[in-house]
């Protein structure tokens, strides 16, 4: 088999998209990939026009040893949170969402690494919960 990653999107509004993500890693890792392009998805054409999404939540469960590394796509890609093992971000209640502050080479795109894999088969779910801006 070979390396394969799906991308279901849940709801895409004017304001939100959620997606969960499916990854299967078995031959090497992930390059540097596009994940989601933003111009695919709802723009409200009445609306403020929006050209990028924050990060208001992540959830995942990652097989170990593997690493899924997500970026905001720019010129110079910016890593804005790096998923291993099982977890959740934000952990609590009061947090300030991640923003996509590139300012060069900035595309609204989210992109992902992957490192870690060495062997075998390894399995990853990751469920997006973006805010348009």
């Amino acid at each position: 088999m070979a390396n394969s990653f799906v991308v279901t999107t849940l709801e895409d509004g004017g304001k939100y998209t959620d997606a969960n993500i499916e990854f299967y890693v078995d031959t090497a890792n992930y390059a540097y990939t596009q994940l989601m392009v933003f111009s695919t998805f709802y723009v409200d054409p009445v609306g403020n026009p929006t050209t990028q999404w924050r990060c208001d939540q992540i959830d995942f469960m990652i097989s170990d040893p593997l690493v899924i590394d997500l970026q905001w796509d720019a010129t110079t890609p910016i890593s804005f949170a790096r998923c291993v093992g099982r977890g959740r971000y934000p952990a609590v209640d009061y947090h300030q969402p991640l923003q996509n502050k590139t300012t060069t080479g900035k595309t609204g795109n989210i992109a992902f690494q992957t490192y870690g894999w060495t062997a075998g088969i390894l399995t990853g779910s990751i469920l997006l919960k973006l805010a348009k801006q």
